[in-house]
């Protein structure tokens, strides 16, 4: 009888082990393969003129995220006692990390539009740097603050 249940348990150990089943399955983290990175007030400030009205502003999150990745970026401008506030984030998703990709970068960009201001210097604060803008800008895209982690704004597309 002790060999009859020692052979039993020993089948049903090697037959629970033989089989296609992921043994992570079930674990969210360890069957997940995709890949996220976040960005919050990092990067390169431009800013760029419109024929509208309003300056276009651009923040440089990543020069260098995976061409195979989703990106978004979003912020928010805030004029308190005539400085300009910027926040600034982002985020790079890959839904398959062990996918193959190709092997180039695309950037990380939050856009938004300055509201409107009078002619002259107005001091940006932004991830804890401040700088003076003179408005309206006059170049076709002028980097206001820089980053040494990225290319700045030669990275990002041209806003019209």
């Amino acid at each position: 009888m002790r060999c009859g249940t020692f052979l039993m348990f020993a089948v049903a150990l090697l037959s629970a082990s033989c089989g296609d089943e992921d043994p992570r399955e079930g674990d969210p983290e360890a069957t997940d393969r995709s890949e996220v990175t976040t960005y919050r007030d990092v990067g390169a400030v431009c800013v760029s003129p419109r024929a509208a009205g309003g300056d276009h502003v651009q923040v440089v999150l990543d020069d260098c995220a995976s061409a195979c990745a989703e990106v978004r970026g979003s912020c928010e401008i805030v004029v308190r006692d005539g400085v300009i506030e910027l926040e600034a984030s982002g985020a790079a998703t890959v839904s398959d990390a062990s996918a193959p990709c190709r092997a180039e970068c695309q950037p990380v960009v939050a856009a938004c539009t300055l509201p409107p201001l009078s002619d002259g210097a107005h001091v940006l604060d932004y991830a804890d740097r401040s700088t003076t803008v003179t408005l309206p800008v006059a170049e076709a895209r002028s980097e206001v603050l820089s980053d040494p982690d990225t290319v700045g704004c030669d990275a990002a597309p041209l806003l019209e």
